[in-house]
């Protein structure tokens, strides 16, 4: 029997929660998509019975969401909420947005292993660039709560792009379009030698979800017109309102492939059954302003990198809604001549995939900049310097002494970074401390960059007790990814 490892990769997000296992033995490699059936991502949804504390999740839980909201608390988009300090109280039990992720984790993994004889360990969780250290903390902690040890976080638009290498590794600047059921996200990059740069991202509560309402919405319209009733979708039994979401949602999908379906129901509440065709024209007049707003976006963050579109040659397209064939259409009609636009298959789990290939064969976190401290001369004095492998192995340890006898010192931190302007080196914080004001007094710091990729420094007066030591974080460091050696046949 050959001996076989298994790797996954998690893309937890707003709406979808895509998870894929490669299991890699001597002589083959299989990847699996762990999710609804093998074909859809796991909603990342859970659904509280305001009166039994009764929890639902998955495929059922999401198609009749609407209709639950009368009895249960149907809690969407959780990640959205993380830094929002909301909790909800529910029969009884107090539920907070880490607590709500660790559900909807244990629920995957429970799946995972039920169905498909999967124990998700040690994943790789796929997360948006700029994600804040906090944020990445509330997952890691939830991940622990239900049970998953994670093996760390790498940036979306890095786990694309390894998982599309061939395909892009001759172009320098990228736009990434991860466009999924409940947000737009758009990151630019700049690929150098195996290593992926990042330049800019953005982002807009814009997805499949609201294209789905939009559409049953337009169906429904049309049906009460056609049959004389005065009746707002709203104001529609919630299971109907269910149904019909549901059934458009299908029907968005087939029309990537066709040019026109029927969208009927044999029952409709009060409205009874309808057949209301839709054509591919019609229904991209009716998504055109998403469409046009998903655009916007990209145009946008381009001018953010400090780019032009045509310095992006290569666009990688990920999200189940990244398959809407008006949006298709509207970039190649804009761009197509100038740009390599690569459309993976099954683009819902592409993240998820390059997150579990880079498990199998992970690169390294290096520190984009220097970051260290401003002496009393004005000169500079790295802490961690640039292109250092993250998060660091083990704090640097280093002493420093006062230049006067105040019961004060000042630490001026910096990333070496000259601005233009006054010509003075960047100040990133100044962090002052307690200190006694002897001339034989040293003071210790001792710094890092953390698992969630955080900088970190303790520092204390060895005339002081601990209680005095201050603890300094610096959040908004940049780094780039040195992708693992993809000359060979890997993936």
């Amino acid at each position: 029997m050959l001996h076989s490892n298994e790797y996954f990769g998690i893309d937890f997000g707003t709406t979808n929660s895509s998870v894929v296992c490669v299991s890699k033995t001597e002589k083959a490699m299989r990847i699996d998509k762990l999710g609804i059936y093998g074909e859809r991502p796991f909603p990342s949804l859970l659904v509280i019975d305001k009166i039994t504390g009764e929890r639902y999740f998955g495929e059922e839980a999401w198609r009749r969401r609407r209709e639950l909201s009368d009895s249960c608390e149907v809690i969407s988009s959780v990640k959205t909420q993380i830094e929002k300090g909301k909790k909800w109280d529910i029969a009884g039990e107090i539920w907070t947005p880490e607590l709500v992720i660790a559900q909807i984790f244990k629920a995957i993994s429970e799946t995972a292993e039920d169905y498909y004889g999967k124990k998700i360990k040690n994943p790789i969780v796929s997360i948006p660039i700029g994600l804040s250290s906090y944020k990445r903390q509330v997952i890691r902690k939830a991940l622990e709560i239900a049970g998953i040890e994670t093996a760390g976080f790498i940036n979306e638009s890095t786990a694309a792009i390894f998982k599309n290498y061939d395909e892009v590794k001759y172009h320098s600047k990228l736009a990434i379009f991860d466009w999924g059921g409940g947000t737009l996200d758009i990151s630019i990059v700049e690929l150098r030698d195996g290593k992926v740069f990042e330049r800019a991202t953005d982002g807009i509560q814009l997805g499949g979800d609201d294209i789905d309402i939009l559409l049953a919405k337009w169906v429904h319209s049309k049906v009460a017109e056609k049959k004389n009733l005065k009746i707002a979708f709203e104001e529609m039994d919630k299971t109907d309102q269910d149904k019909l979401i549901t059934h458009c949602e299908e029907i968005k999908k087939q029309l990537t492939y066709e040019d026109v379906r029927n969208i009927s129901l044999i029952k409709y509440g009060v409205l009874g059954s309808f057949s209301i065709p839709l054509d591919i024209d019609t229904f991209s007049g009716l998504i055109d302003s998403c469409v046009n707003q998903a655009i916007e976006l990209l145009e946008e963050t381009v001018k953010l990198a400090g780019m032009s579109m045509r310095e992006i040659t290569g666009m990688i397209m990920v999200g189940g809604s990244s398959n809407l064939r008006p949006l298709h259409e509207k970039i190649i009609n804009k761009w197509g001549q100038d740009m390599d636009i690569i459309l993976p298959q099954n683009p819902e789990w592409n993240i998820a995939e390059g997150a579990a290939l880079l498990n199998m064969d992970s690169g390294e976190f290096k520190l984009n900049h220097n970051i260290g401290i401003l002496l009393s001369d004005n000169s500079f004095f790295p802490l961690i310097e640039r292109d250092s492998v993250v998060p660091t192995q083990d704090p640097a340890e280093y002493q420093f002494g006062l230049v006067d006898d105040s019961n004060s010192g000042v630490f001026i931190f910096s990333d070496n970074k000259i601005d233009i302007n006054s010509k003075e080196s960047n100040v990133l914080d100044i962090v002052t401390i307690k200190t006694k004001g002897f001339t034989n007094e040293n003071i210790l710091l001792k710094s890092y960059v953390d698992e969630d990729l955080v900088f970190k420094a303790n520092i204390k007066s060895d005339h002081l007790s601990d209680g005095y030591e201050k603890q300094y974080e610096y959040s908004n460091l940049k780094f780039y990814y040195e992708l693992p050696d993809v000359s060979g046949d890997n993936r």
